[in-house]
């Protein structure tokens, strides 16, 4: 059952993704096969579950929020991935990166994110919590925003500067790769 939950999230989320590049007849049958499955197959094995436990699941799913490109959800995570991706795609480094000079106050949490992120992983792994996980992904896409929106990456002077910031992007890129995979998530080069 939960896979054909994730699966129809899945396709819900393909189908908002389609709609927003223009295909809007390839979006309606996605979404529309969608929530047949979802109407057929889900909502009664919910129910089923709900009665098997001899409780009421508490369970509030709302599309607008696993869609949302702006905080706790995939998609933010998925997008700041797919962000430092063009920031990639977009530089043409020297390779003469001074790493010294990343002395900007959200170049430092960054970096301590960066650093931090294998221990929660381990942490989440060890206490099995896998909600952990999500929640520090989320917080690191935060962070890597962040860091975009206050530090030029592609435009810093002097060059080492740029090419150190190129490096931090790379890092962070690598720890949104690790997280969504974790999750069973793509790492969008695009989006």
């Amino acid at each position: 059952m939960i896979v054909a939950i994730v699966g129809n999230a899945a396709e819900h989320g393909g189908a908002v993704v389609i709609a927003r590049a223009g295909k809007m007849e390839l979006a309606s049958e996605i979404a529309i096969s969608s929530s047949a499955q979802v109407a057929l197959l889900v909502t009664p094995a919910v129910m089923l579950l709900s009665l098997f436990f001899a409780h009421q699941l508490p369970l509030t799913f709302r599309w607008e929020e696993a869609l949302n490109f702006e905080g706790n959800s995939s998609p933010f995570v998925q997008y700041a991935h797919a962000r430092a991706c063009s920031i990639l795609a977009k530089s043409n480094g020297s390779g003469r990166a001074d790493h010294r000079l990343l002395v900007h106050a959200q170049e430092q949490r960054l970096l301590r994110r960066i650093a931090k992120f294998p221990l929660g992983l381990r942490d989440a792994a060890l206490g099995r919590r896998v909600h952990s996980v999500a929640g520090e992904a989320s917080e690191f896409a935060a962070q890597f925003n962040q860091f975009y929106r206050d530090c030029p990456v592609l435009t810093a002077e002097p060059e080492s500067l740029r090419d150190a910031r190129i490096d931090l992007v790379s890092a962070a890129r690598i720890v949104l790769q690790n997280a969504l995979e974790c999750l069973g998530l793509k790492a969008p080069k695009e989006m």
